[in-house]
């Protein structure tokens, strides 16, 4: 075999092995993830809201995977889109001290699974993959961000934002929302119960829908 021969052999087996590796991650977190889509109610994801509140909320979709907690997407009064899901914390975990906030555009990290919830003019991108117990909680925005209440064990805010993502543990952002326009309305809730904490999320669902920072909150139980 000629020289150059040898040497485009060597940079091909090279570029192969290359892809591979970047590829061995991604392909492997899908397989094992096993996203499924229903319609099955999580009873205490309906329980987070204002009993008030059930008869405007309607189930759009729940997604269970292997490795993560269920999603589930509802509709409420044919106005908004409210996001659910939870991860597992230290019981100790307080709030009011384990969130921070940096001003940051947020992005999908390109070697990572993510999975994709679309809504009138936004998209949510959760990361595939099993999280280890959460100990500190880092908000990212890129727009303007007001804290509606905060306490030990509930914290809310209400997001204009062109991107925004959720990072626990000072690791890659878990959870990325992402919208069409620049300051567009959002509202995010944490909920702690016991060494859960519960993630809700509020984006309109119509254009001219306008949205106040004491929507969600609004329908929480209290």
């Amino acid at each position: 075999m000629e020289k150059s021969q040898k040497s485009r052999l060597i940079k091909i087996t090279l570029l192969i092995l290359i892809f591979t590796a970047v590829l061995a991650k991604p392909i492997y977190t899908i397989i094992s993830n096993r996203e499924n889509l229903s319609q099955k109610e999580m009873v205490d994801y309906k329980n987070l809201f204002d009993k008030k509140a059930w008869s405007g909320l309607r189930l759009f979709n729940t997604v269970e995977s292997k490795l993560r907690e269920p999603e589930s997407q509802y509709i409420y009064n044919n106005e908004y889109n409210v996001f659910v899901t939870k991860v597992h914390i230290s019981d100790s975990l307080n709030l009011e001290k384990a969130v921070t906030f940096k001003n940051e555009v947020s992005k999908i990290v390109r070697d990572e699974v993510y999975f994709s919830i679309r809504s009138f003019n936004s998209e949510i991108h959760i990361k595939s993959g099993k999280l280890p117990l959460t100990n500190n909680i880092e908000l990212k925005i890129d727009g303007n961000l007001d804290t509606v209440s905060m306490a030990k064990n509930q914290a809310s805010f209400y997001l204009k934002f062109k991107t925004s993502s959720i990072v626990f543990n000072n690791d890659q952002s878990y959870i990325v929302l992402e919208t069409d326009k620049p300051n567009t309305s959002a509202a995010i809730s944490l909920i702690k119960k016991g060494n859960l904490l519960y993630i809700v999320m509020m984006t309109i669902d119509k254009d001219k829908v306008e949205m106040g920072p004491k929507e969600l909150i609004a329908i929480l139980d209290k």
